[in-house]
């Protein structure tokens, strides 16, 4: 007899062989035991978990010459065919290729027949969830009301597109992934058995990248058997799945928290030249990450997929790192694992998590950044006080149209003299961009919420900047909250004529002054002038007038000065 892989010859023979499906295990077995077998069961779950294996053990507990029974002998020729695949009374179907009403139709028929060998006829349907409507139609009265000699098990990995009606008329049994240690002790029982030494760590890599499937890891261990050819090690393991250690997967994790891009994108580099998997290489950091996120939310280390000698590396980086970024982390490893389905190359998908990973804020650094502007509100705290108490003339810079008046204006010296310190503010709130463009600027004054700075005329590009509506939204919102006040940000060149503001509550459009429109309002006509002066003089009918005409021009009847 040639060579059998690995998945087959150490295939479970028994119910007590099965690893990590104990649920379904014990509810089997009792109903052998009892007797009170079903007429359909449907077995659901990812790949390779042992569902058609359980679905052969149920076939031979019942036509086993002991049976029914739970633990069926094995020896007799009932057991023996059904072990090899040769029953002709264990019928397994392909639901992939036998997926149209004709096949169903002769399974109709079929089951009529009485079984030739044991006591039961088995119809094992592998993937039914692939039978097409009309298939599942004909088959819903057989497997409502079968022949009392005929049991169906339908297996599936996707049982959400089984229709309900087959569903309630069938017992389910979910299975579950294997966990790392399940598969790893499994493996470990195999190669003992084969008398292949190996060592735990390199059963540990196997485990991980069986993705809760046993046949794939048993697929896996047989591919590393034929490539170590002797003694299987962690470092032979990890060559022939073109793969990294989880060490160096956790000293990439470390390079990247903190902050090391440019030493983080030349590993990356130097894992494509070596023809490692880049997308499982991320698949990988995601995992590590995630086991730094349970030690860091006090989870045990029982919970941790990882080998003992990387626990002690684990810890101290969930000590380090805060829960809110390794969150964030994890986020941007699973962006990028969807992002792969359409991404070209994986290695620019890698490298952008570096970049993102790295740039994650830190909760500590935020409640530094936080501390550190407290700190710098405090040492303002004067300035805004008496800033809003000045009234605004004191704040008009210059005019060279204008006759210049006799002392200067008063410039607020808790903005101007720690100009650099609100600066820092920017910078602080991770601004550093508007932080540049405001340095090539001067203050200049700043009363009644408005800051006015002034850039000289080569710095055109700076202003501009700072100009747009989104960079003076941020400025005057970081700018506002370290004043406690609200601030208002006034751009212009050297030399050229400061903005002027209106008055507070003064309306910007004389038009649409209260007075004008009352007496627009009183004497009709349209306004053609409006022009102010002191009314306070006693001589406002001449200081301050509003000029309106009617349709009969300005000196005819309905002006009113």
């Amino acid at each position: 007899m040639g060579y059998q892989s690995l998945y087959r010859k150490w295939r479970p023979q028994t119910f007590s062989d099965v690893v990590g499906q104990r649920h379904v295990v014990q509810t089997l077995s009792n109903a052998l035991r009892s007797g009170r077998i079903g007429h359909s069961y449907i077995f659901a779950g990812p790949r390779g978990t042992g569902k058609t294996t359980v679905a052969r053990l149920l076939a031979k507990g019942l036509n086993c010459e002991k049976g029914p029974t739970p633990e069926p002998c094995g020896l007799c020729d009932n057991c023996r065919l059904i072990a090899e695949g040769s029953s002709v009374d264990v019928i397994e179907i392909d639901g992939a290729s036998n997926r149209g009403i004709n096949e169903v139709r002769d399974l109709r028929e079929n089951v009529k027949f009485a079984p030739t060998q044991g006591s039961h006829k088995i119809y094992i349907i592998d993937e039914v969830h692939m039978l097409t409507p009309e298939a599942f139609n004909a088959l819903l009265k057989t497997l409502e009301e079968p022949p009392p000699h005929v049991v169906f098990v339908l297996a599936t990995t996707e049982v959400h597109k089984v229709p309900m009606t087959i569903l309630s008329r069938c017992q389910r049994f979910d299975f579950r992934r294997f966990a790392v240690q399940e598969i790893a002790e499994r493996l470990l029982y195999v190669t003992e058995q084969e008398k292949i030494k190996a060592e735990e760590a390199a059963l540990m890599v196997i485990g991980h990248h069986g993705d809760g499937s046993m046949r794939d890891a048993l697929g896996i261990l047989d591919q590393c058997i034929a490539y170590a050819n002797g003694p299987l090690t962690q470092e032979l393991v990890v060559e022939a799945l073109g793969t990294v250690t989880r060490e160096k997967v956790a000293e990439f994790a470390s390079l990247v928290v903190q902050g090391e891009i440019g030493e983080a994108l030349a590993e990356i580099k130097a894992l494509e030249e070596q023809g490692k998997d880049l997308a499982h290489f991320l698949k990988e950091l995601m995992g590590h990450w995630r086991d730094v996120l349970i030690i860091a939310a006090g989870g045990t280390k029982e919970l941790v997929e990882a080998p003992a000698e990387i626990l002690p590396l684990i810890e101290s980086q969930a000590k380090e790192v805060e829960l809110n970024r390794l969150l964030k982390l994890l986020d941007i490893c699973s962006a990028a694992l969807q992002e792969l389905r359409w991404a070209s190359r994986v290695r620019i998908i890698l490298e952008m998590v570096v970049v993102r990973g790295a740039m994650a804020e830190d909760q500590g650094e935020i409640e530094e950044r936080l501390a550190y502007l407290e700190e710098r509100i405090a040492r303002l705290e004067e300035g805004p006080v008496r800033q809003r108490e000045k009234p605004r003339e004191e704040a008009m810079p210059p005019r060279e149209d204008m006759p210049q008046p006799e002392e200067p204006p008063v410039q607020e010296p808790a903005v101007v003299k720690q100009w650099d310190e609100l600066l820092e503010c920017l910078r602080a709130a991770k601004r550093a961009d508007l932080q540049a463009f405001l340095r090539e600027g001067r203050p200049v004054s700043f009363a009644d919420g408005i800051l006015q700075v002034e850039f000289p005329e080569d710095r055109g590009f700076h202003k501009a900047s700072v100009e747009q509506e989104s960079n003076k939204e941020a400025v005057e919102k970081i700018l506002s909250r370290a004043l406690e006040c609200t601030v208002r940000l006034k751009c212009y060149f050297t030399g050229e004529t400061a903005p002027v503001e209106n008055p507070p509550g003064e309306p910007a459009d004389p038009l649409e002054d209260p007075v004008v429109k009352a007496a627009v309002e009183l004497f009709g006509g349209r306004v053609i002038n409006v022009s102010r002066g002191d009314v306070d003089s006693g001589e406002g009918d001449k200081d301050e007038e509003y000029a309106a005409d009617d349709e009969t021009g300005p000196e005819g009847p309905g002006a009113a000065n």
